[in-house]
This record gives C-alpha cells, sequence and structure tokens, in this order.
C-alpha cells in the first residue's frame, strides 16, 4: 500500500511541478529565440546634445526584475556619422557612415591589420577598400556633409564583410555595400573609435544609439507581468525626465510567451485531471482490500469489547499511518523526478516544489484518508458481514446502484459534449469535457465489473462435473465475491488513461515532424550558389541519378508573389507532401506540372548550321537569326546568320563562347528591313523550307541536331503572321515580314503557352489561364493543374512550378531568386562533395530535425511530454495495484488453497485457478480500458492544439497510431501476467495444511 499510495501522492503533486518547470523553460526558449533587437532595450538620444555620460545614467534607471535582478546586460553604445568617401584619382562619388559601436571589432573577422585603436584611424572592408583603391597604412579622405570638411584618417586593417541579419548588429545593416543608387554607390560602414567620432562637431553627428541586451535568466513567468508594467512607466517619462526614447518588442514577445504558457497548461490540465481521478480510485480501492485484510483485527477488537471509535482507530491506524509515511516521500519522488527530467524538458532550469505542489499532496493525501474512512466504515459497523463478504449478495444496495448509474450518465455527457464541441473552446477548458475520458473508463469498468459475476456464473455451469478443475474453482470465485470486480474498475481506469495519453503523445510527435519538415521542404534543404556556366538542374541530376534523393530548386520572391519552381521528376521522392496536403497524389501532381507535347531542342558546341531552301528571291534579302537559351547562365543569346539567298544553302554562325554545358532552341526570327521605304506597312511574303539543324562539336565537325523538322506539330509561331506545314523534307515556313524590320517568329512547341502551376486556394468550375510570376520577376501566363492550401517551404502565398519549364519562359535573368538543393533522408556528405565537385557551393543548411528539435522545446510540445509521463505512472499504478490486491488476499488465500490442497487438488489446478481468476479481471479491464482511451482520443485529440501557430497546415493527422498503443498495451499486458505468474506461484508454493484454521479466530 505504500508504493501505491507514495506513486499516487506524487503523480498528483508533479503536475504543479511540471507545470512551474514548463512555464519557465518556455519563457526562457521564446526570449532566446527572438531576435536581440526585439527582446532588448534601444535607447535613442531625443537630440545631438546627449553625452555619453547621460546615456549611460538613463540605462542605469531602467526598470529591474521583481527582486531586484538585472533584466538587461551591458549596453551597446553606437554613434554614426554620415560621409562620402573620396576615391583617390576619381569622381564618382559614395556614401557611406562612420561608425563607433561597443565591442564592434570582436564581431569583425580582419584580413590585414587590425581594428583601429589611435585617434584618426579607421577600418574598412576588404571591398570597399578596393573601390577607393585604399591598403593598411594608407590616408582616407572622408567627406562630412553636415559640416562641410574633409577629414583625412589612417586605414589600420581591412576586415571581411559580416552577416548583416546576425542577431549581434541588432537589425542594422553596416554592410550595404552597393544598395544605394548608380549615381551615388553605397559603400560598407568604416569603423572607428568612440573618441575620434565623438571629436566630430555635435551637428553631424547621428543621435547616440545605446541598446541593452535581455539576460533572459532574470525574468521568471511570475515577475513577467510587474516588469511590463514597470517599463511602460519607463518609456512614458523616459523622454523628458533622462532624454532618450525607449523602444522594445518585449511585452508583445512575453504576451505570445503566456499565451504558450497557458495553452501548455490547458492541455496538461487535460491529462492531470484524468491521473488524479485515477490516483484517488487507486487509492480507494487500496484502502477498501487494507480494510478487507483488517477484518480478523477489527472482529478480535469487537470481541475484546472496544468501543466504535476504539475499533475504528484499529481499522484505520495502519492506512492512515502508511499514507502519512507516503505524504513525504509522495512530494520527495515529485521533486527528485522534476529535478532528473529537467535535462531533457526544460530549457536551463530545474523545477522545484511550491505550495501549488505541497497543496495537490495535501488534497491527495486527504482525499485518501476519506478514501479509507469510507472503505472501512462497513467493517467497523458490521465487521462479520465485511470479513464474508465472498458471500454472494441476492441484491445491490440501491444507494451503489445510483452512484454507478450517475456516474455512466456523467460519462455518456461528457463523451457527447467531446464529440460535438471538443474539450477546449475559445481558449477555454470545458471541467466536464476534461473529465470525460476518465469518466468513460471508470463507467465501462463500473459495468464490467458488474457483469463480470455474471458471466463467471455461465462458466460455472459450464465447468460443473468436469475436469476443468482450475477454471471452475475461479469462475466460482469471481461469481461469488463481490470485491473481486473492484479491480476492473482500476484497470480499465489506468488503461484508458495510458492509452488515450500515449495515443494524444504519438499523434503530437508525428504532426510535429510532419509539420518541421513541411516547414524546410524536405528531410535536409541546402542552400546553394551556383558557379556561372553549370547547367544546375542537369548538375543536381548528375549527382543523383537514381532520381531519389536530390532535387534541384529555386524559389522567386518577387513583390508579385513567390515562386516555388521544382524539378517535377523528383518532386514525389524528394519533397516533403503530406497526404491530405491535396485530393491529387504527389506523383500526379509532379507529372502535370513537367508533361510537356515536345520535348526540346537542346544545343552544345561553338557553332550553329542551318540548312534552308528559300522559294524566291526578295529583295533586299530577309534576315535569320535564332535566340538560344544557355542553361548554365539562364541567360538568352541571339545568334545572327545574316541574308537569305534563294535556293537551297548552308547559313553557319558563331554561339557567342559556345553553349557550355548546353544550351536550347528558343526560335528563329525573320527581319526584313528595305532602306527606302516609306510606308512600314508594305509586306514581303516569304517562302523557304527548313531541312536541317546542325551544331559544331569540339572537334570542329559538325554533327547533327535532333530538331523534328519534319513533325509540323512540334513548331508553332511565337509573333503571328507565321505559317507552318510539314513536308518529308523538311518544316515549310510561309511569312508575311514588314518593312518595319518587325520580326516574324517561329520556334519548337516545347513550353506550354501557359506554365502548368500548383495554386492555393479552391477550385471553382473551369480552370482558365491566369496570370503568375516568372523566375525573372516579370508576369507570365500559368494554368492550374491541382489547388493545394499550402506549398512545402514557402506557405500559402506562392505558386509551383516545373523548373525547367519555368527557365524556359523567363526573358530576363533572376534576381530576386534563391537556389536550393532538396535532400531525402540518408547520408549527406556524400551529395554535398559531388555538388561542390560539379560547380554547387552549399552556403547554408536547414533540415527537418533541427526544426522538430527547436519545436519540442515550445510549450505544447512540452504539454505532450506530460502525457507520456502520465501514461508512464498509469501503467505503473495499474500494476501496483493488481500486486497489492494479490498481496492483501494472500493471508486468506493460502488459508483456501490449503484446504483445497488438503482434499486432493492439485497444485496446478490451484495455480490455474489463480491464473484464469486475475487473467479474467485483468482481460476485461484492459479491454475496457482500451477501448475508453482510443474513444476518448478520437473524439478529444482534433480539438486540443497541435501548435503555438493557429494556421492548420498541413492538416494534422489524427490517426490511431498502432505502434505506440500496442507497445503500450504490450508492455502493461506482459507486465501484469508476470505479476499474476510470479504470485500465483508463491501463493500455491507457500498453502500448507498448518494454514488450515488460522482464518477463523
Amino acid at each position: 500500500m505504500l508504493t501505491v499510495a507514495t506513486v499516487g501522492i506524487a503523480a498528483a503533486s508533479f503536475g504543479p511541478v511540471f507545470l512551474r518547470g514548463g512555464d519557465s523553460s518556455v519563457l526562457r526558449s521564446t526570449l532566446r529565440a527572438a531576435d536581440a533587437s526585439d527582446v532588448g532595450l534601444s535607447l535613442l538620444a531625443v537630440n545631438d546634445h546627449v553625452t555619453p555620460k547621460e546615456l549611460h545614467r538613463a540605462a542605469m534607471s531602467v526598470p529591474r526584475a521583481p527582486g531586484g535582478a538585472a533584466v538587461y546586460g551591458s549596453m551597446i553604445v553606437t554613434a554614426s556619422v554620415a560621409i562620402d568617401p573620396v576615391a583617390v584619382g576619381r569622381t564618382q562619388p559614395y556614401v557611406a557612415d562612420l561608425v563607433s559601436r561597443t565591442g564592434m571589432c570582436r564581431h569583425l573577422t580582419f584580413i590585414v591589420g587590425s581594428c583601429p585603436h589611435g585617434p584618426g584611424t579607421v577600418a574598412l572592408s576588404q571591398r570597399s577598400a578596393r573601390t577607393l583603391h585604399l591598403r593598411v597604412g594608407d590616408r582616407a579622405r572622408l567627406r562630412v556633409p553636415a559640416d562641410h570638411d574633409t577629414r583625412t584618417f589612417v586605414v589600420s586593417g581591412l576586415f571581411r564583410p559580416g552577416n548583416p541579419s546576425a542577431s549581434v548588429w541588432w537589425g542594422q545593416n553596416y554592410f550595404g555595400f552597393g544598395e544605394a543608387p548608380a549615381s551615388r554607390p553605397r559603400l560598407d560602414d568604416f569603423v572607428t573609435t568612440r573618441r575620434t567620432l565623438l571629436s566630430i562637431p555635435a551637428p553631424a553627428q547621428a543621435p547616440l544609439l545605446g541598446q541593452l541586451p535581455l539576460n533572459p535568466a532574470a525574468l521568471t513567468p511570475q515577475g513577467t507581468i510587474p516588469f511590463a508594467q514597470a517599463l511602460d512607466r519607463f518609456e512614458q517619462v523616459a523622454p523628458k525626465s533622462l532624454l532618450v526614447q525607449p523602444s522594445t518588442e518585449l511585452p508583445s514577445v512575453l504576451a505570445r510567451s503566456a499565451g504558450d504558457e497557458h495553452t501548455m497548461t490547458t492541455i496538461v490540465v487535460i491529462v492531470l485531471v484524468q491521473l488524479v481521478l485515477l490516483a484517488l480510485i487507486v487509492l480507494y480501492f487500496v484502502a477498501a482490500r487494507s480494510a478487507e485484510a483488517r477484518a480478523p483485527d477489527v472482529r478480535l477488537a469487537e470481541l475484546r469489547g472496544f468501543t466504535f471509535w476504539g475499533k475504528t482507530s484499529v481499522a484505520l491506524f495502519e492506512p492512515v499511518g502508511i499514507l502519512t509515511t507516503a505524504l513525504p516521500l509522495g512530494l520527495l519522488i515529485a521533486w527528485l523526478a522534476g529535478g532528473a527530467l529537467a535535462p531533457s524538458l526544460f530549457v536551463g532550469i530545474a523545477p522545484g516544489l511550491d505550495l501549488l505542489a505541497v497543496v495537490a499532496a495535501v488534497v491527495t493525501f486527504a482525499a485518501g484518508v476519506m478514501a479509507t474512512s469510507l472503505a472501512t466504515k462497513g467493517l467497523v459497523r458490521r465487521p462479520r458481514q465485511a470479513d464474508n463478504a465472498h458471500v454472494p449478495s441476492s441484491r445491490d444496495r440501491p444507494l451503489a446502484v445510483a452512484l454507478d448509474a450517475l456516474v455512466i450518465a456523467l460519462a455518456v455527457a461528457a463523451f457527447v459534449e467531446v464529440a460535438i464541441a471538443g474539450v477546449t473552446s475559445g481558449g477555454r477548458t470545458d471541467p466536464l469535457s476534461t473529465l470525460a475520458p476518465g469518466l468513460l473508463a471508470l463507467a465501462l469498468g463500473l459495468v464490467g465489473g458488474r457483469l463480470l459475476p455474471w458471466g463467471s456464473a455461465l462458466g460455472v455451469r459450464l465447468t460443473r462435473n468436469s475436469h476443468w478443475v482450475g477454471t471452475g474453482l475461479a469462475t466460482r470465485r469471481l461469481a461469488r465475491l463481490q470485491s473481486l470486480p473492484r479491480h476492473v474498475v482500476v484497470l480499465s481506469i489506468a488503461i484508458g488513461l495510458a492509452t488515450f495519453a500515449v495515443t494524444g503523445w504519438a499523434v503530437a510527435g508525428r504532426n510535429r515532424s510532419i509539420r518541421s519538415a513541411f516547414d524546410v521542404g524536405a528531410s535536409t534543404v541546402l542552400k546553394v550558389e551556383v558557379k556561372p556556366g553549370v547547367n544546375f538542374v542537369q548538375a543536381v541530376r548528375q549527382v543523383d541519378p537514381s532520381g531519389r534523393r536530390a532535387m534541384a530548386v529555386a524559389i522567386e520572391n518577387a513583390s508579385d508573389g513567390v515562386t516555388l519552381a521544382v524539378d517535377s521528376q523528383r518532386l514525389a521522392a524528394v519533397a516533403a507532401w503530406p497526404a491530405s496536403l491535396s485530393s491529387r497524389s504527389i506523383t500526379a501532381i509532379g507529372q502535370a506540372l513537367g508533361r510537356t507535347k515536345v520535348p526540346p531542342v537542346d544545343l552544345s558546341g561553338s557553332g550553329l548550321r542551318v540548312s534552308v531552301d528559300l522559294s524566291r528571291t526578295v529583295n533586299p534579302p530577309p534576315a535569320l537569326q535564332a535566340t538560344i537559351l544557355n542553361n548554365g547562365y539562364g541567360s538568352d543569346t541571339t545568334v545572327r546568320f545574316g541574308p537569305l539567298e534563294p535556293g537551297a544553302h548552308r547559313y553557319r554562325a558563331s554561339t557567342s563562347g559556345g553553349c557550355q554545358p548546353s544550351c536550347q532552341l528558343v526560335s528563329f526570327s525573320l527581319i526584313w528591313a528595305p532602306p527606302s521605304v516609306s510606308d512600314p506597312g508594305v509586306t514581303a511574303d516569304i517562302r523557304m523550307r527548313v531541312s536541317g539543324l546542325a551544331e559544331r562539336t569540339h572537334s570542329r565537325e559538325w554533327r547533327n541536331v535532333v530538331a523534328r523538322l519534319g513533325r509540323a506539330a512540334n513548331w508553332r509561331s511565337t509573333t503571328g503572321g507565321v505559317h507552318l506545314s510539314a513536308s518529308p523534307s523538311g518544316l515549310d515556313v510561309q511569312a508575311s515580314l514588314y518593312a518595319d524590320a518587325s520580326p516574324a517568329s517561329f520556334g519548337p512547341a516545347d513550353v506550354p503557352r501557359a506554365l502548368p502551376v500548383v495554386m492555393i486556394g479552391q477550385p471553382s468550375g473551369a480552370q482558365a489561364d491566369s496570370l503568375g510570376v516568372g523566375l525573372d520577376g516579370e508576369t507570365i501566363n500559368v494554368r492550374p493543374v491541382a489547388f493545394v492550401s499550402a506549398l512545402p517551404a514557402v506557405g500559402p502565398n506562392a505558386t509551383m512550378a516545373d523548373l525547367s519549364l519555368a527557365q524556359r519562359v523567363q526573358t530576363g535573368p533572376m534576381l530576386n531568386t534563391q537556389l536550393q538543393v532538396w535532400l531525402s533522408p540518408g547520408p549527406v556528405q556524400g551529395l554535398v562533395r559531388r555538388l561542390e565537385a560539379l560547380g554547387v557551393r552549399p552556403v547554408g543548411r536547414s533540415t527537418a530535425v533541427a526544426k522538430d528539435a527547436a519545436l519540442s522545446h515550445d510549450g505544447i510540445s512540452l504539454a505532450y511530454s506530460f502525457f507520456l509521463l502520465a501514461a508512464v505512472v498509469a501503467t505503473l499504478l495499474a500494476i501496483g495495484s493488481t500486486i497489492f490486491a494479490l498481496i492483501a488476499a494472500s493471508r486468506r488465500r493460502e488459508g483456501e488453497l490449503a484446504s483445497l490442497r488438503a482434499v486432493g487438488v492439485a497444485r496446478v489446478s490451484l495455480r490455474r485457478s489463480l491464473l484464469v481468476e486475475q487473467g479474467l479481471i485483468i482481460g476485461v479491464g484492459l479491454l475496457l480500458g482500451t477501448a475508453a482511451g482510443v474513444a476518448s482520443a478520437l473524439a478529444a485529440l482534433p480539438s486540443i492544439p497541435e501548435f503555438v501557430s493557429s494556421a492548420r497546415v498541413p492538416a494534422p493527422d489524427y490517426r490511431l497510431p498502432l505502434g505506440p498503443v500496442g507497445l503500450t498495451l504490450l508492455v502493461a499486458a506482459f507486465s501484469l501476467s508476470v505479476a499474476v505468474g510470479l504470485s500465483a506461484r508463491v501463493l500455491v508454493d507457500r498453502a500448507s495444511s498448518n494454514r488450515l484454521g488460522g482464518e477463523q479466530l
């Protein structure tokens, strides 16, 4: 009883301990994940006359946390002056800032020289120095526009430009090289000492800026509201009294953390209530069985003339003493469990016991005492009847039946409410819905406990006068003993809670993994830089010939929208695409994106030759040219063949540097520009046949190109005014050329007129072409082939297209496009080395595992971790209560078994009777508990938050996790079976004739 009571009290008190640690962990992780500029405090001087001393005085007046801890660290002071650097021997004007910032040099990598230390010295970036033709030791002339003065500084060092988005710079871009207009290009900022910068007259200086970094450990969940209020008062009075303008986003970050903490508490309470209910039921069960074991002592006290209170003290002394001992032990175990789990669950904190944890333990202790008193009430008043509880009763007490009916009615009402409205609504938790899983398991346990004796009565009839002695003994005992089916209730609640909690934990973990991979795009995403001249798509395909590990991706972030361009052949194998994202399979979507009726005309080499037969003379002769797309550079090149002559001829032209590694033919164009025609509407009709296309290889030999000129369907007019037909000899072209030199063009029909894309939204009737964004940021025609609610990596405001097709329709270079390589699960380093060898250099890496690890420390993930802990505790209570029931009944059972052995019943039959008896109880409890847990999980989990973000993309997957649930039941069944098997062997072995009469006192 001591073990079970200790575990019950520890379970009740661990909930507040977990919540305290979770709240602190959520707060700390939220503050650490936020940008330094958001949670830090900026103090901007109200004018340029505020001195550093006054700025530090304002910093000393910043509020502290309750208790006096400093919330902010040492201040970073920034002073700056706008300058116009003067380039040696050049008239080109430049702009930049001269900056002094506390500790700035610690975050710069110096290539030559060092950080400025003496007066009149500066450091600048290597690229700025190259632009200004400066080296270390040279004198840099910097003009200060505000005071119309030019100053000379000695260059002390050259540094490599840093990452402007790094948190250390607080959102300030000190490396804005090339951002200004071309007339006055901007250079990276120049760095100098504070003394040097402050020597410049005040009107030229920008107001001083002080930045105080946050110390997350100084804030506690209980102290955030008082501190936010004090900070608000400081922001109101500081401009007038301290001459600074404070600014910070900390209050909004704290509000976000508080919302996360509230959500976590809501989820934890759902399972904590079930755990407390289980602890109380287990304590009542243990008290009742303990009271039965005390029946001989109470009867002896009655025979000796003890009063009612005397008999009560005899009945309660031992169980209450055990509960009293369990109270501090339970608190100790809760505290130790919090400390042991802190490194894996909480961020930088080991939670301790607080008043709420102590109150929870005391309340559980009081409930245990009350349960013990109720269990011993009948024993004290009617000890002989209580001692003979195994005597069958002709009818149940009306009060017990009414209580059972009330519990069943509440369970039905709670389950219906959960199924209709969910557990949480509007951020609040419904009390009855919270109890639904436990009430359902309790109701099913009560029903099972009442039906088990009836079912056992059937077993009695079946085993009458049979050789199944052990089974017959078990069914007769279950049919006549009222106390045995009570254990079904305990097992039903315990297994129900374990099943519900494991289901919630597994579903949350699965959905978190799905969301992590979807947010990243794939298992691993490499941000890459591609060497000029490298065909990005072909390089990635060459690295992974199987097509299942790597995929080339380009993301265009234009002002009109975002385009996700992928190698659609590999989309299904590599991208993170949940099944619920679209009604159409990802394989079918990939095929639809990359489907084109005509293959491209691929070119390579240094020259191009075309065979043309012009049917008649045109004066002046029209000129023929071709447009080709270099796949490596993503740019178009015009190849000019010159004027066409009547008859069949071959025309050759250079491809302007060669198609390395490959090109694609975009179009042929005919241009007619008569010099003396005054009317631009004059036309010339051209009839010609294109019979062949060849390319010059590196060995200077000509090689025919597969152009499919004999199929008119493979070609189309791109400008109008051109009619195409096919003949066995080639492609027949009829064109009307205008004298204004406007081209008449035709080319391969390898690109759809509207680019196939996946769009966000819902389909509405017939899908017409619409407008989208190409990889060059220009508007293009697109045709939706599927609709989804969001796209991997880019979210709900984008479109997805095939990368190769998107490259063919672009008319300019990619400016705001980020190139990536998405990888499916597997080894990465080998792929990275092969990519680098082909000119694709990774410059950044994101993984779904890292994203999942980051999400695992938010409040909701911590709450679902508590689900798993509750499942473990529930399983332990089920095992512990079963072992206690066997031990508590061992004294009476040994006498019964000894009597049966004395009349000739074999050991095997006696052991089988114990196994069948407990097996039926455990089996019914497991079955009912599993049904209650699974039903509650399927009804309740969709209403319990899965993520802090309200976005439900992709849709959570609430399918039953058969693996974790099955493993939980297997562990529980195996542990209970082992406990029952060992107990049965010990009881039968200890039964002997000297045990006879031991219960006759």
